[in-house]
């Protein structure tokens, strides 16, 4: 089966990960499709390939739950905890040069992170799209990773290192 932009995909032998770009929002990411089992119906492909055609508004459902999540204030159980592990862990200058400001509101907390992964677990019902979202990565290796099922529902947000 032909899957852009990993191209023939033998579903009878499977490679245990294929990996390449893609171009989402004028950035190009890493994009990545990984397999356990040695073979997969061409069905389960096909959700692959519904999801990456609807990426750039996948990736903007993403960010909008990460928005969302800031909006919850104290109840916040990840994005604030990512903010505040980062504003915790840099001096103060390098806060000023990572974000161009000492106080950090929303707006300046999301135009400074950047979607740098997509991987795709089309075994798995329950983390089926990966979406690894960051501040730069010179400054961190901490991450947010929003994590949709087959069908493109959000379940679940995390803080990944």
């Amino acid at each position: 089966m032909y899957l852009e932009p990993f191209g023939n995909i033998d579903t009878d032998n499977l490679e245990e990960c294929y990996d390449s770009l893609l171009y989402v929002h004028g950035d190009t990411i890493e994009i990545d499709l990984n397999f356990e089992a040695e073979s997969i119906e061409n069905t389960e492909l096909e959700h692959v390939k519904k999801f990456l055609s609807g990426i750039e508004a996948f990736s903007e459902k993403a960010f909008k739950a990460i928005s969302d999540d800031f909006d919850l204030g104290e109840k916040s159980e990840v994005v604030r905890l990512y903010l505040h592990h980062h504003l915790e862990e840099f001096e103060e200058d390098t806060i000023q040069e990572a974000f161009g400001a000492t106080q950090i509101d929303k707006q300046i907390f999301l135009n400074h992170l950047k979607l740098y992964r997509v991987g795709f677990y089309p075994e798995d019902d329950d983390s089926f799209a990966i979406f690894d979202i960051q501040f730069p990565k010179k400054y961190t290796d901490y991450l947010i990773a929003v994590t949709f099922d087959r069908d493109g529902k959000l379940l679940r947000m995390s803080m990944e290192s």
